[in-house]
């Protein structure tokens, strides 16, 4: 089917004129065109977010989607967009895609994706979703480039998409995620480190359930206790298998509720 702008055009202006919203057989009346290439443009619309559609009986009533334009999200969004056709030149670019490729809107517009000099984006896979089936789904990469000096960390998306005039081609999202990746490998730093601690002290740190049920130990458990491995250990109840007298591990918990904590207190 060859499309027309002009009925693309028109459809979209009877939609916007009837909120409560037509459906095939009102538009194919009303603007005197053949339903079943009413039914395209309307497939079109929806793919594009451009009109929404609800079942109403037996009919399917279409109204222009209320959604914001992919043009407004790409001039406020923070993150970097880029929209570009099924042989991967660039459509659209937005200011921090821009600013942070250093390639000024003019220059990037009709330039081939993977051309960019940039490790980030240079040999995204690109090809290999062209010319894939409509039912395609988002495809999300992680990326980390050596920049500025430092380790950074990016969120890449590759968006499918149709645009005004039916054909199609990616919209590819980009989102810088250097702090929260650098606070979680300062937090697994830390863990780590904790572990490494925990695991050669030589005194006993074991943690209990409310019901006493024992839930975590350090190695040196087993040793004291003359156990193979801690996991021989873990679900036990401390009081029943562990003291040899039970009442006092109620005396140490009754002890700890009164003053906060314990010290030499000692149990067989």
């Amino acid at each position: 089917m060859v499309l027309d702008p002009e009925n693309l055009s028109r459809i979209k202006n009877a939609l916007r004129f009837k909120p409560k919203g037509m459906s095939i057989t009102d538009l194919s009346r009303h603007l005197r065109m053949n339903r079943n290439s009413v039914a395209k443009y309307l497939e079109i619309f929806l793919r594009s977010g451009e009109a929404e559609s609800r079942q109403s009986g037996s009919s399917r009533i279409y109204t222009v989607s209320q959604r914001v334009p992919a043009s407004a999200m790409m001039r406020f969004s923070s993150e970097m967009i880029v929209m570009i056709d099924e042989k991967g030149m660039v459509l659209q670019a937005n200011d921090p895609f821009s600013t942070f490729f250093g390639i000024p809107h003019e220059a990037l517009v009709g330039q081939n994706i993977t051309s960019i000099p940039d490790e980030l984006i240079q040999d995204l896979p690109v090809s290999s979703y062209l010319g894939e089936s409509e039912e395609q789904q988002v495809r999300t990469l992680f990326r980390n480039i050596w920049r500025n000096g430092s380790d950074c960390y990016f969120r890449i998306k590759v968006v499918p998409t149709i645009f005004d005039s039916g054909s199609r081609g990616f919209t590819i999202i980009i989102e810088d995620i250097s702090d929260q990746k650098r606070a979680e490998n300062a937090l697994a730093e830390r863990q780590q480190l904790y572990q490494d601690v925990i695991k050669n002290i030589q005194d006993v740190f074991y943690r209990t359930d409310p019901d006493g049920n024992l839930i975590m130990a350090i190695p040196s458990w087993a040793h004291l206790l003359g156990y193979d491995s801690v996991d021989e250990c873990l679900g036990c109840n401390i009081a029943r298998d562990f003291y040899m007298d039970p009442e006092k591990r109620r005396l140490l918990l009754d002890a700890i509720d009164r003053d906060g904590l314990v010290k030499d207190f000692e149990v067989v």
